[in-house]
């Protein structure tokens, strides 16, 4: 592939390769959890792992286009790059707010239709932050 023809559908390339970096991580972080379940034994089945895990990784992909955006506006090099540096450290914040809460609730939903049963936190305030 030339560099043009990449350049011509660069943001398909984009899509793509963020979609399965995050699906590896996805597919990485079960393993992960099914193996430390396995250990503690709390079990093997897939259904918790796969909510849980996914849940986070489907609200990093839709977050992302809001992080693309917002690196557009704020990129971190030239003459403002200290007042960028500020704004990053301020969306990170709210990158992660969105990220949690996105997560929690569709938690929340996916337990309620999947597994008949509530998500929640004990301490919402602690577990959140």
């Amino acid at each position: 592939m030339s560099l043009e023809q990449y350049m011509a559908r660069r943001r398909w390339w984009e899509i793509l390769m963020i979609t399965g970096f995050v699906v590896v991580m996805f597919l990485t972080s079960v393993g992960v959890v099914l193996v430390d379940r396995e250990r503690i034994g709390l079990g093997s089945g897939l259904t918790v792992p796969v909510i849980l895990e996914g849940t986070s990784h489907v609200a990093i992909l839709l977050v992302f286009p809001l992080l693309l955006w917002f690196d557009h506006h704020f990129t971190l090099g030239g003459e403002r790059w200290l007042r960028n540096l500020f704004a990053h450290a301020l969306f990170s914040v709210a990158f992660s707010v969105a990220h949690v809460a996105l997560m929690y609730w569709m938690r929340v939903a996916l337990y309620r239709a999947v597994l008949a049963d509530t998500y929640h936190w004990d301490d919402w305030l602690g577990e959140f932050a």
